[in-house]
């Protein structure tokens, strides 16, 4: 018996996958951080980096410190000299500002740090807003500018000044403040702008002294800023005044906004560095005047006032032809004379900002003439129907506790006492209101039929169908109804 042999082959396929990664940063960066690069899954045994700056590298996750703008753009690694891959890293330009590297105080003087946004380049930013801070970490700035007034031995050390950008990007700038012991400081001392009272339409006094040797002849230059999350201090600007002595007077003071920074500063003819800084955060009672009033429900021999908006306002006090009404400071008041009334109030804010709150207002005055009531208004709707003889309408323009009387010919129309009146009948026709023992009578409305064709034209010329059929000389068809 022969054997049989089978030779079974079998062939393996073996498959190769090509290196498969991307690369991966940290970026977007701020200035001055660290930038790492790295590869998504390990796997390669050689690395060749190349980017912005002259940077190569052959770390498989290289790093780089503190970056600018000049390592901002492309990146490439070529991993185990088969695959290259790129990626593209932002680096974000840094905040630009300068700030004095020291500064000398006069105990009793004015500390001010006011940050310059500085030259700025293609490859730097302007801040968006600063923030200044003591040598105990605490903000101690006013819109951006670090100030100290009435300053003192406890107030020097090393203050730190952080500019901000809406990306979230930061630099910090580090100052070291002292305190001038030199026997010729000149100190300008500005009151406090918070202490001041501040009302609309008022003048407002702004004492100020001196305090060391000012030359004779020493003007002191006023600025007076006023701003909604801006900057102060802008660049030639014009001073507010310029002073001999004190005090500052802001002629006729009216707020601008809901929200503003008020700001005086006094600088020294004689020296820059001589000067005084005074602020307060503001809400315009002005901005809420405009939305004050009283509304008025009128009436025969009483009328109901009340104030609209009061939530604006506090301390409320009625007042008839210029003197006040004993007892009445509520936001009603029952009118019950004729006169002039208006209430004087107080500001209580808006949305929590300040005001002054002890300065007095008065709102615009409301006219009462008692025994008076509205004209009432009547018209006719459907005269057209007096045609086919059917009932035409008259109508007066409805108001609430009014009692009507409907008069025909200057004579009472016997129980006709609604808002509207039905009637075939031609005649001159009036409506007659009364409220308590006060009555008004309106315009005479006289209802007749219609005679010319050419009036329903113009009036119905807008209708459809529209059809002439005139018979007798005087009817024809309009609408499909038929009109004498």
């Amino acid at each position: 018996m022969k054997k049989l042999y089978a030779i079974i082959a079998f062939c393996l396929l073996i498959s190769y996958t090509p290196f498969s990664q991307t690369i991966s940063s940290n970026a977007p960066l701020c200035g001055n951080a660290n930038l790492t690069l790295e590869l998504s899954a390990t796997g390669g045994t050689s690395y060749a980096w190349k980017g912005p700056n002259s940077f190569t590298s052959t770390q498989q996750k290289p790093n780089i410190k503190n970056v600018n703008w000049k390592n901002r753009g492309v990146y490439t690694v070529i991993v185990d000299n088969k695959t290259t891959l790129t990626t593209d890293v932002n680096i974000k330009d840094p905040v630009a500002f300068t700030v004095p590297k020291e500064i000398s105080v006069c105990e009793g003087g004015t500390l001010w740090i006011n940050p310059d946004n500085g030259n700025l380049t293609d490859s730097t930013e302007k801040a968006d807003h600063f923030n200044v801070f003591n040598p105990l970490g605490k903000e101690t700035d006013f819109g951006g500018i670090g100030i100290v007034n009435n300053f003192s031995k406890n107030n020097v050390g090393k203050y730190s000044v952080s500019s901000f950008k809406g990306d979230g990007c930061e630099t910090t700038q580090y100052i070291n403040v002292t305190l001038n012991t030199k026997s010729d400081c000149k100190i300008i001392d500005i009151a406090d702008l918070t202490k001041i009272q501040m009302c609309e339409g008022s003048d407002v006094i702004i004492p100020f002294q001196t305090k060391g040797n000012f030359p004779q002849g020493t003007k002191f230059y006023v600025y007076v800023y006023r701003y909604v999350y801006e900057y102060p201090f802008p660049k030639n600007q014009k001073p507010f005044a310029i002073l001999e002595k004190s005090p500052i007077v802001l002629k006729n003071f009216s707020g601008s906004s809901a929200d503003e920074i008020i700001q005086i500063a006094i600088i020294a003819s004689d020296s820059e560095n001589t000067f005084c800084v005074s602020n307060r955060r503001y809400s315009s009672t002005a901005y809420n005047r405009g939305v004050n009033g009283i509304d008025v429900n009128q009436a025969c021999d009483n009328v109901k006032l009340s104030i609209k908006n009061p939530t604006l306002f506090n301390s409320f006090q009625w007042l008839l032809d210029g003197k006040e009404l004993l007892g009445e400071k509520n936001i009603y008041l029952s009118a019950n004379k004729s006169g002039s009334y208006l209430y004087r109030f107080k500001g209580a804010g808006l949305g929590g900002y300040e005001i002054d709150k002890t300065c007095l207002y008065e709102s615009q005055p409301v006219k009462i003439e008692l025994g008076k009531i509205e004209k009432p208004s009547a018209y006719v709707s459907n005269d057209i129907e007096l045609c086919v003889g059917k009932p035409a309408t008259l109508n007066v323009s409805s108001k609430a506790n009014t009692n009507y009387r409907w008069k025909k010919d200057g004579n009472y129309i016997a129980n006709a006492t609604n808002t509207s009146y039905q009637t075939s009948q031609e005649g001159k026709y009036q409506i007659e209101a009364k409220e308590g023992t006060c009555t008004a009578v309106s315009d005479t409305v006289v209802l007749k039929k219609p005679e010319r064709l050419e009036s329903f034209i113009n009036v119905y010329s807008n209708s459809s169908p529209i059809e002439y059929d005139f018979k007798n000389g005087n009817v024809y068809k309009l609408c499909n109804r038929l009109i004498c």
